[in-house]
């Protein structure tokens, strides 16, 4: 029996981490993380909340969980409300619905995708806290949901509980939504702002901004991201610039705590990639793949000790120069590797890792196991599902043990940067206990020897 299970598990972890996720994205403003895989199918992780994982249960989900057997498009993720667009370009959405932010013309949360309208051409979708955006093929911009804050861009302050455009503008390109305010890019490199402006998020002075306007005159924008109160753009130079709340040092110049009311540049680098905005931390990658952050770090969110709570600059976050994608979230920041594997910092309440990582912090940076089948040093997450071997638990805090059907012969851990720091001789036994009480958090690799072959694992130590 015990030989059978120890099958069974490898064989749920191969398929399990059978595909990569092409799309990817925590909520900025919630607790709950969803992903697009290669094959195109949906699927939704973390807090239950209102119906917001789409899975027909008010319960958290602790693992991903597929969505339907559809394909899709591309998806965006609310306070408790989801918004997707499926490959044949309708769209659908799910979760809380107070505000009318499904857009299904009620205020009844929905527990399972329902389709809004019947149009078959929507090109992508954003998500505020609690309001909805859509960019339709033809270049149109609609809204619907919470307009409190005049957040939805219609000149008004009504709740909208359907898809409905703003103005008559067909060059939207991208949107991004903080709290309660959204800024947009256009296809000449214009960008656009509106909402709720009380720190300059919107990049007008700190009034209300009822309909789109253009921020500044430049046409050389080509990169846009919001947070909760503070947006960030990144112009064809490959400088970034920041502006709106600074209470956590998230405009990256250098204080904290003064207002942004116009856009200002952070540092004077001009090789930044991308730049992505959490709740309250910025991330952003340079060309030569290099991973930087900077503000709140009161949850390790950017990698550093919990009781670093802000950096005011951007600091590199490790040494590595290998990553390709950043995912900013609410509490922790996702971010994957040219391997295609994912890592995150942070705080877990609820599952949203989608890991066996236990609740609260964790820093620093750590992979996350199940993500993708291609793993770190050409290893296998693993073992191959002839090869009868258990490693348990993983992550590991204190006692990790290894039991193998034959005689291991030899077993060593090394740190990731291929440094030997434990070293199991002449072993002879079918199982291994081995302390990782003494070790700091991070990922290991553990190499077993037996009479016929080598396996490396990878190991994580809470």
């Amino acid at each position: 029996m015990r030989k059978k299970l120890i099958i069974l598990t490898v064989i749920l972890g191969q398929l399990y981490s059978s595909q990569c996720f092409k799309e990817f994205s925590p909520s900025k403003t919630g607790r709950y993380t969803a992903g697009i895989k290669t094959d195109g199918t949906l699927w939704t992780w973390g807090e239950k909340g209102y119906g917001g994982l789409g899975n027909n249960t008010q319960s958290a989900a602790y693992f991903p969980e597929q969505i339907t057997s559809d394909t899709w498009k591309n998806f965006s993720l609310g306070r408790y409300h989801t918004l997707a667009v499926k490959s044949d370009g309708t769209l659908w959405a799910w979760g809380l619905n107070n505000y009318g932010q499904v857009g299904n013309g009620t205020n009844i949360n929905q527990f399972v995708p329902v389709q809004i309208g019947i149009a078959n051409d929507w090109s992508l979708v954003m998500a505020g806290e609690y309001s909805s955006f859509a960019i339709k093929t033809n270049g149109e911009l609609w809204a619907w949901g919470s307009n409190a804050n005049y957040g939805l861009g219609l000149g008004n302050r009504i709740d909208v509980k359907v898809p409905t455009r703003i103005g008559t503008d067909t060059d939207w390109k991208k949107l991004s939504s903080g709290g309660s305010h959204t800024i947009a890019l256009k296809n000449n490199g214009s960008i656009w702002g509106w909402g709720q402006n009380s720190s300059g998020q919107v990049g007008a002075g700190n009034t209300y901004v009822k309909t789109p306007i253009q921020i500044g005159t430049g046409t050389n924008w080509r990169d846009i991201s919001t947070g909760y109160k503070s947006s960030y753009g990144i112009k064809n130079d490959n400088t970034i610039w920041a502006w709106g709340d600074n209470y956590a040092g998230q405009i990256g110049n250098g204080g904290w705590g003064a207002q942004i009311y116009t856009p200002i540049q952070v540092g004077t680098d001009n090789n930044w990639k991308t730049i992505k905005a959490g709740g309250y931390q910025v991330v952003a990658l340079k060309y030569d793949n290099t991973l930087w952050g900077w503000g709140s770090n009161g949850l390790s969110e950017l990698g550093g000790y919990h009781g670093t709570l802000s950096y005011k600059i951007p600091i590199r976050i490790g040494l590595d120069s290998d990553w390709k994608n950043i995912y900013p979230g609410y509490a922790a920041t996702y971010a994957e590797k040219n391997d295609n594997t994912m890592w995150v910092t942070g705080d877990q309440c609820c599952g949203e890792f989608g890991s066996n990582f236990s609740s609260g912090k964790h820093y620093p940076l750590a992979i996350i196991s199940g993500y993708c089948a291609e793993s770190i040093l050409a290893t296998p997450d693993l073992p191959k599902k002839n090869d009868i071997i258990a490693f348990y638990p993983n992550p590991v805090k204190d006692m990790l043990t290894i039991s193998l059907d034959s005689k291991i012969q030899r077993v060593e851990i090394f740190e990731m940067s291929g440094k030997m720091i434990k070293n199991y001789t002449d072993v002879n036994n079918s199982q291994l206990k081995i302390s990782f009480s003494e070790l700091l958090p991070a990922t290991y690799m553990v190499k077993i020897k037996t009479e016929n072959e080598v396996k490396t694992v990878k190991i994580i130590k809470e």
